[in-house]
């Protein structure tokens, strides 16, 4: 890990061979990849691999540069330009409602396409961002590259249109993922109005809001919902089947793992998680089936290799379970991504310290997983355990008000204590930025009904009944 992580601005600069001032500025202004420790404004850290890719995108085909948008929204946009981005918005937006591991290219590619024919569509940048960390959520792609680019998009579109509604749902689910502050999107959920809070977008964020407070079964109902609202995308699937095995429904996550992969509707996560069930059923399990050659390949191939470690370490196989420990931590790739599967082979071979290490990398990159590791089943023998106990309190500790406030503005520029206004009262969301990346601030947007919902819709026909409680 020492290889790939570096510790401070200095050794950011002498790796990127540039002065500490210009690091900063491209980390301030053009979104350079740079994590901050619990808040804090001076400890910071990054992964090589994340710098190297930030630097490649610089000059990726197709996409327009930061530095090219901002040339370009100076200049008027053509009706002709305007109809030829709102009709690749809308196939994008198409193709994501049924997204599957076949169109995901596709519909990232429409988004694009939008953003370019109109760099003031701030509906797609609001689109492609949230879709970047929809898919990294749900391991369709290295998490870190999702953030990257979700993190450069909604600072473009807070630019565009502070006070859209997708830009703030989107902007909520970031909050999440890529700076850890679960208030910071409470805050936004709680402004929002009940009809957008409905919607399918701003469901997926709460329900992960629910899996943080341990309340699962609000979590099932909210994916489950989101998933009646479109029942084919193959993200919001694979964290419901998350989710329930969290719940401890193992036998219930076999099931549905069948169905997706009989409708021919599985991926690399919905494969993970039953094979994790498979191992909570029978845990004198010797080998499970290896996965398909683009699961083995993707985002999660090396959790498919770490479980296999976890199932020697738990049979005694300790020498087995640790050359792929090696093999893991030797890798030179992205090897933050592989944080929780390396965790969990020292989890299996009682190393307590060593994979809280590896969960907390995991947990500061972002990592689905890392929501859940209070209710992760693999994770309970480690529970009573100083070192694990500690962890879980500063994630815990990331859920209450954080440094930095969203506190909502009069218009007199005068701040509003949280919690003293008056429905009417309710300003329009203030975000207030320093440099997106060190954090995102904002504060209510209008009047409308916030919190949680009083009743849900029916579960999907397409989900079996039988699996809510």
């Amino acid at each position: 890990m020492q290889n790939e992580r570096l510790d401070s601005w200095k050794s950011i600069s002498s790796y990127l061979d540039r002065g500490v001032r210009t690091v900063q500025r491209w980390h301030a202004d053009y979104g350079m990849p740079v994590r901050r420790v619990n808040g804090s404004s001076s400890a910071v850290f990054a992964f090589k691999s994340e710098l190297d890719y930030w630097l490649r995108s610089r000059s990726t085909p197709g996409v327009v540069s930061i530095l090219e948008r901002q040339d370009r929204q100076e200049m008027p946009i053509s009706a002709r330009e305007q109809a030829e981005s709102i009709q690749y918005f809308e196939v994008a937006e198409a193709l994501e409602k049924q997204l599957t591991e076949e169109n995901l290219a596709e519909a990232l590619h429409q988004y694009r396409r939008a953003i370019n024919a109109d760099v003031s569509n701030t509906e797609a940048f609001a689109g492609l961002a949230y879709l970047e960390l929809e898919i990294g959520l749900a391991c369709m792609l290295p998490v870190s590259m999702a953030q990257t680019r979700a993190v450069e998009l909604l600072e473009t579109a807070l630019r565009l249109d502070s006070q859209n509604e997708s830009v703030l749902i989107a902007l909520a689910l970031c909050d999440q993922i890529c700076w850890r502050d679960s208030h910071a999107a409470r805050e936004i959920y709680a402004a929002l109005p009940l009809e957008s809070l409905c919607e399918r977008k701003a469901l997926l964020g709460r329900a992960l809001l629910s899996v943080a407070d341990g309340d699962l079964h609000e979590a099932e109902l909210f994916l489950r919902e989101a998933i009646e609202i479109t029942p084919f995308n193959i993200a919001l699937s694979s964290l419901l089947i998350w989710v329930i095995y969290l719940k401890r429904h193992y036998r219930d996550v076999l099931t549905l793992a069948e169905v997706h992969r009989r409708n021919g509707e599985s991926s690399a996560l919905i494969a993970i998680v039953e094979r994790m069930a498979r191992l909570q059923i029978d845990p004198g399990l010797v080998t499970a089936p290896e996965p398909v050659a683009e699961f083995a390949e993707g985002p999660l191939g090396h959790l498919f290799r770490a479980l296999t470690g976890y199932q020697y370490a738990r049979q005694k196989q300790e020498e087995k379970a640790r050359e792929i420990l090696a093999e893991l931590e030797l890798a030179a790739d992205l090897l933050h991504e592989k944080a929780y599967g390396i965790a969990l082979i020292h989890v299996g071979l009682g190393n307590c310290d060593h994979a809280v290490f590896w969960l907390d990398q995991s947990y500061q990159m972002g990592s689905v997983w890392s929501f859940g590791f209070h209710l992760d089943p693999i994770l309970q023998t480690m529970r009573g355990k100083e070192s694990f106990e500690h962890l879980l309190a500063r994630i815990r500790a990331s859920q209450q008000p954080s440094s930095v406030m969203r506190e909502p503005a009069r218009s007199d520029g005068s701040l509003i204590k949280m919690g003293s206004r008056k429905d009417e009262e309710r300003p329009k969301m203030v975000v207030h930025r320093s440099g997106m990346r060190g954090g995102m601030a904002a504060a209510p947007l209008q009047a409308g009904s916030g919190g949680r919902r009083g009743k849900v819709s029916p579960i999907s026909t397409l989900l079996p009944d039988t699996y809510s409680r």
